[in-house]
């Protein structure tokens, strides 16, 4: 079973083929926001039953870009989080005399 709070914002992704088809933006409570790229700012979404897999860091589709749909056809979803990953640092160095 796929967890919700393993998906984030910045996560590569793609088709049950391997083919790239955006980065996620940002997640709702019923969806995800994806850009399709950089220089192309147009904005999808896809709902989280539609997610097959979450292999190293990525999300898998079933439909591939069928499942991608425009956000104006989509149904209100809530807050949006725009979660980002959670990077361990190091403890600061004490400023011991």
């Amino acid at each position: 079973m796929l967890k919700r709070r393993s998906i984030q914002s910045g996560m590569i992704v793609r088709a049950a083929s391997g083919a790239r088809l955006g980065v996620i933006t940002a997640c709702g409570n019923l969806q995800i926001y994806v850009r399709k790229g950089l220089l192309n700012p147009e904005k999808y979404v896809a709902l989280y039953g539609e997610i097959e897999d979450l292999p190293k860091g990525e999300v898998v589709l079933r439909r591939g870009g069928e499942s991608l749909t425009d956000p104006g056809s989509a149904q209100p979803d809530g807050p949006l989080t725009h979660t980002k990953p959670i990077y361990l640092l190091p403890p600061a160095a004490s400023a011991q005399s």
